[in-house]
């Protein structure tokens, strides 16, 4: 994926691991369900870590992906901006990704 996820791997069970551009991050996503709950808590090098809310909702014959990007207090809007477009990035791959 793009932005700052440059590569995906070991994957065990609800466990996922990414490098980014500062490090590796790991994510720890909700229990498989049949309610389209996707969401994940990604943990930074540092040890923060942030709780990412993600849905898939049906749409006629396909879907929609919901994913809500929050603004920390301590994030300048410049960065939130920043992240922001990062995050786009990185859903338009994985759109790209479910298309194909």
């Amino acid at each position: 994926m793009g932005g700052r996820t440059q590569r995906l791997h070991q994957k065990r069970g609800r466990k996922l691991g990414s490098r980014l551009t500062y490090g590796q991050s790991k994510s720890r996503f909700a229990p498989k369900n049949s309610f389209g709950v996707l969401d994940h808590d990604v943990t930074l090098p540092s040890g923060v870590t942030f709780h990412n809310p993600m849905r898939v909702v049906a749409n006629n014959d396909g879907s929609e992906l919901i994913f809500t990007h929050y603004r920390q207090p301590d994030v300048s809007g410049q960065h939130f901006a920043e992240d922001g477009q990062v995050v786009q990035s990185d859903l338009n791959r994985l759109k790209e990704i479910l298309e194909s």
